[in-house]
């Protein structure tokens, strides 16, 4: 993570991509609490995301940096669109989430350091995001996709969810 300084400007897929950045537009400030700076490895894989406050599935816009570049400013807009038609532009608020993904992967894991804040459309466009928390997962825990937050799966109902994630797959095979 080196100095964490600089504030590097990022947008995407490279630095250009703030200067095109078009329709909804969100500049996102990521920090890291003093108190987590130490758990992060230099060169780690951090997210920054926005999704449909309340809304599960995939987020509308995100960006991946390099753990090296907090604290930083990223610029997620309509450009950074995870789904044709589906955009910043098109939602009214967003709640976005920076996470360090010590997995490297976009998938979230216990352990994985996060921050969150929401944004409506019309405010101002500058957002603070602190990375704050540390994603704790004990047991039985997994995604509600009705709800897109991660719970007890045994409390909500799902007795199995291996024999869920089996059927699904073998339902998938099928089609």
């Amino acid at each position: 993570m080196g100095a964490m300084g600089g504030g590097s400007m990022g947008g995407g897929m490279g630095s250009g991509a703030a200067a095109a950045a078009s329709g909804r537009t969100i500049r996102v400030a990521v920090t890291v609490d003093p108190a987590l700076t130490g758990k992060i490895k230099p060169g780690g894989v951090v997210f920054v995301s926005a999704r449909e406050a309340g809304i599960p599935g995939p987020p509308l816009a995100a960006v991946r940096l390099n753990s090296d570049e907090l604290p930083t400013t990223v610029v997620l807009s309509d450009t950074n669109a995870m789904v044709e038609g589906r955009n910043l532009s098109s939602v009214d608020e967003v709640q976005v989430v920076a996470r360090v993904a010590f997995g490297g992967t976009a998938v979230v894991a216990s352990g994985d350091l996060v921050g969150e804040a929401r944004h409506r459309k019309g405010a101002a466009s500058d957002l603070g995001v602190v990375i704050d928390k540390v994603r704790s997962l004990k047991g039985a825990n997994g995604l509600n996709a009705a709800t897109g937050e991660y719970e007890d799966l045994v409390k909500i109902g799902v007795i199995d969810a291996a024999k869920v994630t089996r059927s699904a797959l073998q339902n998938a095979a099928s089609i």
